[in-house]
């Protein structure tokens, strides 16, 4: 409710479920890019975003174009 003050346990709560929503979605990247990805998990799983050629060089694209040619 965000008319009530802010709970501590609901904030930890929603931190938790965050938490576990960003370790699957850094499992399936590295299972999904493999060998690919070119950087540490710091560098590609911090909230970062990048312009296309910087995904490319980390690993995250393969090539750069428009999705139907590519």
């Amino acid at each position: 409710d965000p008319f009530r003050p802010e709970n501590p346990e609901d904030v930890a709560r929603l931190r938790r479920l965050q938490e576990d929503i960003h370790a699957d979605f850094k499992a399936w990247v590295k299972l999904r890019r493999g060998a690919r990805l070119k950087a540490d998990d710091a560098a590609l799983f911090e909230g970062e975003f990048w312009t296309g050629r910087r995904a490319l060089e980390l690993g995250l694209i393969d090539r750069l174009g428009h999705f139907r040619v590519v």
